[in-house]
């Protein structure tokens, strides 16, 4: 009774202490499992859980006389599953049968038996008696579910072997399971090796990188290391005394294949050599530095660099990630660029954390400009004069203010537009080209860059009214390096929207544009033998005026009425014809019949 009653206290101590999840586990196992104990000498039980599946849990010892308990695995809970599964077992057991349950020893142990068969490794699993070795058959777990699970000793260890072999009893080790195969075994306590104890490591790679000395900077190449007795073609290899897996190289085919060639690294990619190649292989691979004049790399931390400029009519930023100050080195591309002074060593995980600050605050990514234009630019300039992670060159940030609204300023008349947008701020005047204004205008833009840098409010009245003839206007100037004289008609018009007399430049073609009554009679060349009808004559004085007046134009009378005749009479000085060469032939009879005079050239 008293032995109940410490067994009832410790298991109300254990239970409160114990979190509910925990608690909940153990009342799962205790029944579903099979739990075995005995008392030691100092009144202590000592309890094994064996699940249904044959894994035995940590061994626990529970003091009831004391209070107290004990378990072999490294949980951090208050109390552990096992503790608990144990408490509850025993309390129940000693309830329903007033004793606790006697505890098995097990009869037989599992080994592992390796061997050599050709170039390959092979593995046989064996039960290990005081006196005698037998062949496991089948599986663990169909071990255990044939009702021989108090005979064998079956451990975390072995479980994970037999659920990495799976269905292979014994024979060769697939490639594919070596590495996961010798990570289990290592933790089993009976290998052999061909009959002797083996030591058991992590997989290794079979290759070692080694950084020489080049007529043209550095040559890193990779070869088998010397370590290595022995490589078995199933993926394993003996180093010494060590059995380990072949260990699989973060590297690419590719890589692997340059690095066995050899790979020369320039004076010039030494910053990328030292401060990123090295340390990224060496993760990897043995390195040995054979190099007698490949500097070492200073620890540095990378910081941001922003450079502004103000290029004409928008805001450049460009982020740079730099090393030093001044800058030792910039990440470009992925790599690191040498720029003077002490090598750094590359530090890609900071350089992460401030590419993901760049993209979070300012919508950046490193080496990779970006325009604004108008508001945009504005609250791009606020938010770099906040920005305090990294440091702001430059003088952009000194365009990004606003002006007063912009308007038309007329000048001297030319063949030009003739006329800027300004905006006046008491004594300091500041211009805006026609074309930013249309390109601020097409975008939907509040602003408008000035020459001189800084912003001015769009004109949106004048645009309203004339922005589209004004579009129309810059689009030919631009297409003909000039404003063409066809365009002067548009110019007036623009400039009366805006209530501006029109440019002088016009009155030459207000005959054609205002109040047209008629066509003046051109001068006939002296030499000309025909005699032309009214609607050749009036052909002969439109093409006349749109000569004398720069401007292009088309004759397009039907075929047969005398096209040709009409364009004789208004050739002044050397002219070049282009037509088809079937109708060639007919230019040189109508010349010769009709201006006997013209001297002639076919090409």
């Amino acid at each position: 009774m008293e032995e109940q009653s410490a067994v009832a206290q410790l298991y109300e101590s254990l239970r409160k202490a114990c979190g509910a999840t925990v608690w909940s586990r153990a009342e799962h196992l205790a029944k579903t499992s099979t739990v075995d104990a005995k008392r030691t000498h100092n009144d202590e039980i000592e309890v094994k859980v064996t699940t249904r599946g044959g894994m035995v849990c940590p061994v626990v010892v529970l003091a009831p006389s004391h209070g107290d308990w004990s378990c072999d695995c490294a949980s951090e809970d208050p109390v552990c599953v096992h503790s608990a599964t144990a408490a509850i077992a025993i309390h129940a057991s000693l309830q329903d049968h007033d004793d606790v349950p006697s505890l098995v020893v097990p009869t037989a142990k599992v080994g592992y038996r390796l061997s050599r068969q050709g170039s390959s490794l092979a593995i046989r699993r064996v039960l290990v008696r005081p006196k005698q070795e037998q062949p496991l058959k089948g599986r663990l777990a169909q071990v255990t579910r044939n009702g021989q699970s108090d005979e064998i000793a079956v451990s975390q260890a072995d479980l994970a072997v037999d659920v990495v072999l799976g269905p292979l009893t014994a024979g060769k080790i697939p490639r594919q399971l070596m590495t996961r195969l010798l990570g289990a075994l290592k933790n089993c306590v009976d290998v052999t090796l061909d009959g002797k104890r083996v030591k058991l490591a992590d997989a290794q790679p079979v290759l070692r990188v080694s950084v020489e000395d080049h007529a043209e900077g550095f040559r890193v190449v990779a070869m088998q290391d010397n370590n290595i007795s022995e490589v078995l073609e199933n993926g394993a290899v003996l180093r010494g005394d060590e059995l380990c897996a072949v260990g699989e190289l973060d590297l690419s085919a590719r890589d692997i294949e340059e690095l066995r060639k050899g790979r020369i690294f320039g004076f010039g990619d030494v910053a990328d050599l030292v401060g990123r190649v090295l340390p990224a292989l060496k993760s990897r691979l043995p390195l040995d530095v054979r190099s007698k004049v490949l500097p070492s790399a200073v620890s540095m931390v990378p910081r941001l660099v922003l450079t502004t400029e103000f290029d004409g009519d928008a805001l450049s930023v460009l982020p740079t990630i730099v090393y030093g100050d001044p800058p030792a080195a910039r990440v470009d591309g992925g790599k690191l660029h040498y720029l003077g002074g002490a090598l750094p060593l590359r530090n890609e995980i900071k350089e992460k954390r401030l590419t993901t600050i760049l993209r979070e605050q300012l919508d950046l990514q490193p080496g990779i400009p970006e325009r604004y234009y108008g508001l945009g630019a504005l609250h791009a300039a606020e938010r770099l004069r906040r920005f305090d992670v990294g440091t702001v060159e430059g003088s952009g940030l000194d365009a990004c203010f606003v002006t007063s609204e912009l308007e038309p300023v007329f000048e001297d008349d030319s063949s030009d537009l003739g006329f800027s947008f300004v905006s006046q701020d008491g004594n300091t005047r500041r211009t805006a080209s026609p074309q930013a204004v249309i390109r601020a205008w097409q975008r939907n833009e509040q602003l408008v860059p000035l020459l001189e840098g800084g912003w001015a409010p769009l004109p949106q009245a004048v645009v309203d009214r004339c922005g589209h003839l004004l579009m129309d206007l810059l689009a030919a100037k631009e297409e003909n390096k000039g404003l063409p004289t066809a365009a002067l008609p548009d110019l007036a018009r623009l400039y009366e929207a805006l209530n501006a007399p029109p440019p002088p430049s016009f009155e030459r073609l207000r005959e054609l544009a205002e109040d047209f009554e008629g066509l003046q009679d051109a001068p006939l060349p002296e030499d000309l033998t025909a005699i032309l009808r009214d609607y050749q004559r009036q052909g002969v004085n439109w093409l006349a005026f749109l000569s004398e007046s720069n401007l292009g134009g088309m004759l397009a009378d039907d075929m047969g009425l005398g096209k040709t005749v009409q364009a004789l009479c208004v050739l002044r000085g050397p002219t070049l014809v282009v037509a088809p060469a079937s109708v060639m032939h007919n230019w040189v009879a109508e010349i010769e019949r009709f201006r006997p005079g013209l001297t002639i050239n076919v090409f």
